[in-house]
């Protein structure tokens, strides 16, 4: 049986997420990650070999051993024990240009649409687009609807 927790930690003005999850019996894998927007920031796995094959009362071992991983990364956060690097927002890589989408009838709006951070634009599970709207000689377009869709 698959399953896990999940916790949202505050401190001070810093939330982490923590994820903890079995990877299942296939892979006896206990796996444990740390996020702060989106980035994993530390990860720690167990294996439970010594659990299979999975009975009734090893698959309660398995669910407290889960709980005592999770329980156990979130209080080492909170006492400090486990330091984790907090990055800075991330550099800004070059601009990348992307088309931007057929203007409306009419004179053309000549604009330039560069997603900025296009070499770590998804990270996690998360996604966090940079993008600059600008006319043709760079200045900054404000009061701009732009649309994404995935």
């Amino acid at each position: 049986m698959v399953f896990g927790h999940n916790s949202n930690l505050k401190l001070g003005n810093i939330t982490f997420h923590i994820q903890t999850e079995d990877r299942g019996d296939a892979h006896a894998l206990l796996d444990t990650t740390v996020y702060y927007h989106g980035r994993v920031l530390h990860r720690r796995t167990n294996n439970y070999f010594d659990l299979l094959p999975l009975n009734e009362d090893r698959e309660q071992a398995l669910k407290l051993r889960l709980e005592e991983q999770h329980r156990t990364v979130m209080q080492e956060i909170r006492s400090g024990a486990l330091q984790l690097p907090i990055p800075s927002e991330p550099p800004l890589a070059p601009a990348t240009p992307v088309a931007a989408p057929a203007a409306a009838p009419g004179p053309p709006a000549a604009l330039q649409l560069d997603l900025v951070n296009s070499r770590n634009w998804l990270l996690g599970k998360r996604a966090h687009l940079h993008i600059r709207l600008h006319n043709p000689g760079g200045d900054p377009v404000s009061d701009a609807a732009v649309t994404v869709q995935f």
